[in-house]
């Protein structure tokens, strides 16, 4: 069997839970090899392909496949994981605003060829383990992070909005309490409750939209572009929309419990 599905994977679980739901959902496949090709972190949504039996080979060519993102920027915030699911490292009391004529500006720097680091919570192994081992021992002292050569071909502005920040940590606790197997849950809705009294009364949030290369983090890029704007800033959401010819539109959705 030789075969490609594209699924639509939700906030809030793993690619292996997608796997499973989908082997139970369909009996058929539940003998054959089924891997991913570009893996969606937890609080990512959207596209994510499904390599069956004898794709598995040519697994390399869809991993290499572009990727169009659609994702919301969160400034005066940031936090270990570069997303909401993660401890706060450092928050903006008056964060700085912008026009969208600097944003434009400011967005044409980061597209191109360039060198990404990885993530501190990400898979990427260092000396045997991966990247998160040494984020949760506290101990990325003792590494090295490596770095991946990416390209942004496009990353342009969509829309601008505000959140109060008792919207923002309720919506941010509802949604990680939806999260599946271990990621620090508790502790990272307790330091959210937290910060409650530390956050300005408003924040924003940008939508953004980007294609770019296999392996491009974009909880990284977001992180980097907090920088850029001076105000710090962590992936509030991010949806997957299309890898290579693949579109989340004819992607199936599971029915989940």
């Amino acid at each position: 069997m030789n075969e490609v599905v594209s699924i639509y994977k939700p906030e809030a679980m793993t690619p292996l839970m997608i796997i499973t739901e989908f082997k139970k959902r369909f009996p058929q496949y539940s003998e054959e090899k089924i891997s991913v090709a570009g893996r969606l972190d937890p609080m990512a949504s959207g596209l994510l392909l499904l390599l069956i039996g004898e794709a598995n080979k040519e697994r390399s060519y869809f991993q290499s496949l572009d990727k169009t993102y659609e994702f919301t920027l969160l400034l005066g915030v940031t936090t270990d994981t570069y997303d909401i699911l993660g401890k706060i490292t450092s928050i903006v009391k008056d964060p700085v605003t912008h026009s969208i004529e600097q944003l434009t500006s400011f967005l044409a720097t980061l597209r191109g060829t360039s060198m990404q680091d990885y993530p501190p919570y990400s898979s990427m192994h260092v000396m045997g383990k991966p990247l998160f081992y040494w984020a949760r021992e506290d101990k990325l002292e003792k590494i090295t992070i490596p770095t991946k050569r990416i390209t942004i071909q496009s990353l342009d502005f969509l829309s601008s909005s505000e959140v109060t920040k008792l919207e923002l940590v309720e919506d941010i606790e509802q949604r990680i309490k939806k999260v599946r197997g271990n990621f620090r849950q508790k502790e990272i809705e307790e330091k959210w409750k937290e910060s409650l009294p530390l956050l300005p009364e408003k924040l924003q949030l940008l939508s953004l939209r980007s294609q770019v290369s296999s392996g491009t983090y974009i909880r990284s890029l977001c992180f980097e572009l907090g920088l850029l704007l001076g105000s710090g800033g962590i992936a509030y959401t991010i949806k997957r929309q299309s890898c290579g010819e693949y579109k989340v539109e004819d992607a199936i959705h599971l029915q989940l419990n």
